[in-house]
């Protein structure tokens, strides 16, 4: 069985939770707790990912449990979102060590020092010790408790209203009292990391607020992370920066809780956080009409009428302050077609117009802060546009004479389902909206109003897709194309790692099935061979070297594999450690014009190893942390005259580095940073520029030799000009761009 969870989490299930993570580097506590811990801020700041699940299955009794799950899961606050038997308290399972994955990997990265523990772990049955008292429990766990916790003790216990049973036995306790009893432990272990599942779900409903802020305030103190899971929409929205939406054992959804809120990129996802109204352009002028936008219509030709609107009271006005132009002339400006007069379909539009210069950021509004009102969601599917408008966003009111009439009227405090027919056609569909009060009841005539500044569609209109401001530099795509991975027997297996022979008429791949492909030109498949062993995990990068071999930091076993064009094994060289010339995740490397090799990995010992063509060690440089020149997960290395440009990951940035590994800085344009999201890959083409694959971004930009960015193309989805965690790229001496996107299973070839 290939099952495998790398730097596993040794769990104490009958004592409550307690879990210790292995510390992979002293100086990974650095960005994990202590005084270095900045207050929460928007997405700039760079994140550290705590786990990182890679294919992981988990079969079940009559199904599997989960399904191929790739993630990773970052610090802060993460949801686990999805209805009873979805997988969600599988996940956590995995996360804290108590069950391993049947197949894939689940690596882990909590840290924690000191007297903390790395992770602490609540489950559905809370864990507690029936032989202790409410007070012994939160003693048993307490950094310091037999010095000077008493108070804090005394304190935590009166936060979650159980300050009466503090001496009392967990069989002298009520199921609520049980279940605030399992957290405050939680929160007064001072873990770094606490793993929540279904925390609070039987407790009173009008107190889980109260105990939810006692949480935020506790991890706003101290720095700590949360994992939970639920069920209840309305928890994550408040508490959650992060969501993972998992359904039958898959994972149909992983980012920001704001994005999936106001951004979903399908009506299921939309409904995931609550009620959502999802129309398409049709439906948009069938019941909204006039009123959708103001002063403005929905129009075929894609012309949309110039008032600009005041927006409503206490709302911000996200309009833009630009002149208004003719829509297909706006559309064009937030994106690429997949080629030129080419449909579009499945592409989540996400327009956020703005004058705010960080509209359209993935990142949650600041603690405290009040978000605006944002612009309606777009997504197209084929030749059909769609919005989605939630409650907040639409007004419903009567009015003396309408094509619409109530048919009815449920009023649910803070939102109401009105059910409405459309007059002339009889078509009928149900609105969620909220309401002052219940004032609608049948056969009322309303219009349907949009709380929007502006709302902008774009009805037959050939869009483009991105989420980047309409000022962002494109990448002159001119056409795409994209081959599927060739199957695996029944699986189809994800591509990862993608290089070219050095004429480019071979295109060499490994994927999650540790498979070895060699494609032609077109996509077809000419050989294959797999890597030596698989079970620990499979790599993310190749490389064609000067000579024809192809070099594989084969990743979970320690090592640098180089194989002939055909597969013949010739080398290999590497052990796990932390020493010269040993590794402990190898992932990525580059070869400079003398053959030297250029190796980076990760896992706490994030570095960069330069080895002669012999094998022989002659520089080290890197090290694990935030700080330039240091490194958390280097994803991608390009060697280009005398420099080593290194895409490092979980820092959003690139660095340069000399050959002999002294740094030279990070690319960037004073006060123009690239913005990032998760680079995985680097290559440089014929003119001289870095071609970036962003992970989290799902994106390509192209950036020149100082940072300055130069264009972009892409975003998340699955349409053609779209990637999920594209993983790889390379290039050749022409205009063609190859991209392993790894999310839909194929390459994508792009050819500007």
């Amino acid at each position: 069985m290939s099952t495998q969870v790398t730097e596993s989490i040794e769990t104490q299930v009958a004592q409550g939770g307690k879990s210790a993570v292995p510390n992979p580097a002293p100086s990974a506590r650095t960005s994990s707790r202590g005084d270095d811990v900045a207050p929460p801020v928007p997405a700039t700041r760079p994140r550290r990912a705590l786990w990182r699940l890679d294919g992981v299955c988990l079969d079940g009794a009559g199904a599997p449990r989960l399904t191929d799950v790739c993630v990773e899961i970052l610090d802060g606050v993460t949801a686990v979102l999805g209805p009873s038997g979805s997988g969600k308290t599988s996940l956590l399972n995995l996360l804290i060590g108590f069950e391993a994955p049947d197949r894939g990997t689940c690596t882990a990265s909590p840290t924690a020092g000191g007297q903390a523990l790395a992770a602490y772990w609540v489950p559905q049955n809370f864990g507690l010790w029936p032989h202790l008292t409410a007070r012994e429990h939160l003693r048993a766990v307490m950094p310091g408790a037999e010095t000077d916790g008493a108070a804090r003790i005394e304190h935590v216990l009166a936060a979650f209203d159980i300050g009466e049973k503090a001496a009392s036995h967990t069989g002298e306790m009520s199921h609520g009292e049980r279940a605030r009893l399992a957290v405050a432990r939680a929160l007064a272990s001072s873990a770094a990391v606490l793993i929540m599942d279904e925390p609070l779900a039987s407790v009173d409903p009008a107190r889980c607020g109260a105990y939810w802020r006692v949480i935020r305030s506790e991890l706003r103190s101290t720095g700590a992370s949360l994992v939970f899971s639920t069920h209840a929409p309305d928890v994550v929205l408040a508490e959650a920066e992060h969501v993972l939406c998992v359904t039958d054992g898959k994972l149909l959804y992983a980012g920001a809780v704001q994005d999936l809120y106001w951004r979903p990129p399908s009506e299921v996802l939309a409904r995931c956080l609550g009620e959502a109204n999802w129309l398409t352009c049709d439906e948009v002028a069938l019941w909204l009409g006039m009123n959708a936008i103001p002063g403005s219509s929905c129009l075929g030709n894609g012309e949309a009428a110039a008032r600009r609107p005041e927006p409503p009271e206490g709302r911000v006005d996200l309009t833009d302050a630009a002149p208004r132009q003719p829509a297909r002339t706006r559309a064009l400006q937030f994106g690429l077609s997949t080629k030129l007069g080419a449909p579009a379909s499945s592409r989540a539009l996400g327009l956020n117009i703005s004058t705010d210069p960080e509209a359209g950021t993935t990142s949650p509004p600041p603690p405290g802060s009040v978000a605006p009102v944002r612009s309606a969601a777009f997504t197209r599917s084929g030749e059909t546009l769609s919005v989605c408008l939630r409650p907040e966003q639409v007004e419903i009111c009567r009015v003396e004479h309408s094509s619409l009439v109530v048919r009815s009227s449920q009023f649910r405090g803070a939102v109401a389902d009105v059910e409405l027919e459309h007059r002339e056609t009889g078509q009928v569909r149900v609105f969620h909206h909220r309401p002052a009060g219940p004032g609608l009841a049948p056969g009322h005539c309303v219009t349907i109003r949009t709380l929007l500044s502006f709302l902008l569609l774009f009805c037959g209109a050939g869009l483009s897709t991105s989420c980047d401001r309409s000022d962002t530099p494109r990448l002159g795509v001119r056409e795409s194309h994209a081959w599927p991975v060739p199957s695996d027997g029944t699986r189809i297996p994800a591509v990862r790692g993608i290089a070219l022979s050095a004429d480019g008429t071979e295109i060499f791949t490994i994927d999650t099935a540790a498979r070895l492909l060699v494609l032609d030109r077109n996509g077809t498949l000419l050989r294959q061979w797999r890597m030596p062993e698989s079970k620990a995990g499979t790599p993310e990068d190749l490389t064609v070297l000067r000579d024809g071999c192809v070099a594989v930091p084969d990743t979970h076993y320690h090592r640098v594999v180089v194989f002939d064009r055909n597969g013949v094994l010739r080398r290999q060289f590497g052990t796990y450690g932390t020493g010269p010339g040993q590794f402990v995740y190898p992932v990525s490397l580059a070869e400079d014009d003398k053959g030297n090799l250029y190796v980076c990995e990760y896992g706490g010992n994030d570095r960069i190893q330069k080895f002669a063509p012999d094998g022989k060690l002659l520089a080290a440089f890197g090290g694990f942390g935030t700080k330039p020149g240091e490194f958390q997960r280097p994803a991608g290395i390009v060697w280009h005259a005398g420099k080593v440009y290194v895409a490092d990951s979980t820092n959003h940035r690139i660095q340069a580095f000399t050959d002999s590994g002294a740094f030279v800085g990070v690319l960037e344009v004073p006060g123009a940073p690239a913005g990032l999201q998760f680079p995985y890959d680097i290559t440089i083409d014929a003119h001289q520029t870095l071609l970036v694959a962003e992970w989290g971004a799902g994106r390509v930009s192209r950036l020149g030799l100082d940072g300055r960015l130069l264009g972009r193309f892409g975003s998340p989805g699955t349409d053609m000009d779209q990637f999920l965690t594209p993983w790889g790229l390379a290039c050749d001496g022409t205009s063609r761009i190859l991209v392993a996107d790894t999310g839909n299973r194929r390459i994508v070839e792009l050819r500007l």
